[in-house]
């Protein structure tokens, strides 16, 4: 049964639930078919991108569960915000950065400082489930 908080709830876990089902997709799409094109560091970014998505589909999910215990209106939705945030930045710039010259595209080179950013959100939003069960009142 969900709590008070059922409109995020159900949010957070159709969120937790797109990104886990994704990652199997653009997975399987890496294994079978983009393999081949890239060469071993291209895939090793690529299959990078996929377990950290999927790892951090897992903490959305885990997120949503926490919220049904945990009534915070800061922590433990900001930590949901920053993992979305996390794979998309992270995720999403090992994907492009892994299959550019495949999809013949250039971006500038500010770009590569969007994976750590990425990477940053990552542990915030671990930091904020954390401050969130250590803060319960």
């Amino acid at each position: 049964m969900l709590s008070t908080n059922q409109p995020l709830q159900r949010t957070i876990f159709l969120t937790g639930a797109f990104f886990a089902c994704t990652a199997v997709i653009i997975g399987a799409m890496g294994s079978h078919n983009l393999k081949p094109h890239l060469t071993d560091d291209q895939f090793y970014s690529f299959d990078t991108g996929v377990r950290y998505q999927m790892y951090h589909a897992f903490a959305i999910l885990i997120t949503g569960i926490l919220l049904q215990f945990i009534h915070s209106k800061h922590r433990i939705p900001y930590a949901f915000v920053s993992f979305v945030t996390g794979i998309l930045f992270f995720s999403g710039s090992l994907y492009l950065t892994a299959t550019r010259e495949l999809m013949q595209i250039s971006y500038p080179k500010w770009f590569f400082l969007i994976t750590p950013a990425g990477g940053i959100f990552f542990i915030l939003g671990w930091i904020l489930l954390m401050a969130g069960v250590l803060l319960k009142k």
